[in-house]
């Protein structure tokens, strides 16, 4: 099995920025993967 971490980090939720991060999220799941999402944002 696949495993990604993809560590994001915007100030600002609706970015391009993180539509990019769902594209990809969504796209690695769909392929069966593990996907684990940090935000370095919501950690502050």
């Amino acid at each position: 099995m696949t495993r990604a971490l993809i560590v994001y980090c915007h100030p600002k939720e609706g970015s391009f920025t993180s539509a990019i991060r769902d594209t990809v999220l969504a796209r690695l799941a769909a392929k069966g993967a593990e996907v684990r999402v940090t935000d370095l944002y919501s950690r502050a």
